[in-house]
This record gives C-alpha cells, sequence and structure tokens, in this order.
C-alpha cells in the first residue's frame, strides 16, 4: 500500500520469450478442440472468454459485409465496440484479416 491507503500493483515484466510460449501452448492445444477448450477456460475468466468470441463475431460479421449498425444491433453491442474490431480489420496485414483470407472458402 502507498501512502494514501492505495494499492501499489507490482510491474510485470512480460518478455518476448512469454509470447512466444503462449503461441507455442496454443498451437499444440489447437490440435485437440477438446483440449483447447479446456485451455481457453483455464487461461480466461469467463468475461474474457465471451469478450474474445464477441470480438471475433464483428470481424467475421464485417467482414461478410454488415455495417456497423447492424452487427451492434445483431451482437447487442454498442457501436464503438464494433468500430475497435473494424479497425484492426483494416489492416491487410493484421491477423484478422490475414486469417480471413487465408482460405475465403473455409467458414469458421
Amino acid at each position: 500500500m502507498n501512502g494514501k491507503g492505495r494499492k501499489v500493483m507490482e510491474k510485470r515484466v512480460v518478455t518476448r520469450e512469454h509470447y512466444i510460449q503462449l503461441r507455442d501452448a496454443f498451437r499444440k492445444a489447437a490440435k485437440d478442440d477438446a483440449l483447447l477448450d479446456r485451455f481457453l477456460e483455464d487461461l480466461l475468466t469467463p468475461a474474457e472468454y465471451a469478450e474474445l468470441a464477441t470480438r471475433w463475431q464483428i470481424v467475421q460479421l464485417l467482414a461478410n459485409g454488415l455495417t456497423y449498425r447492424d452487427v451492434a444491433h445483431k451482437l447487442h453491442i454498442a457501436t464503438e465496440t464494433v468500430s475497435r474490431g473494424a479497425r484492426e480489420l483494416m489492416d491487410p496485414r493484421g491477423g484478422f484479416s490475414q486469417l480471413l483470407n487465408h482460405d475465403k472458402d473455409k467458414k469458421f
């Protein structure tokens, strides 16, 4: 606690190696749907998991041509939330665009 009675958060150190280890864990878990589900449920809170699922729905709906307003209405979210996903989708070098364009014939 600091002198004002507030909790002081410790500084986190996340290295490139930590990101690589997490990516490798995802890659390993992705080989088995049930394992991936359990891994995500262990890694994320229910709210975090739901947020990720919503973000992915936003990106897919926008990529399929829905308007911001239509996406917001369909998912019961604010248009500001949709615009965040749209910004990332607009980057052709970004992961969303690359993943969606990886195999246009494959539906998620």
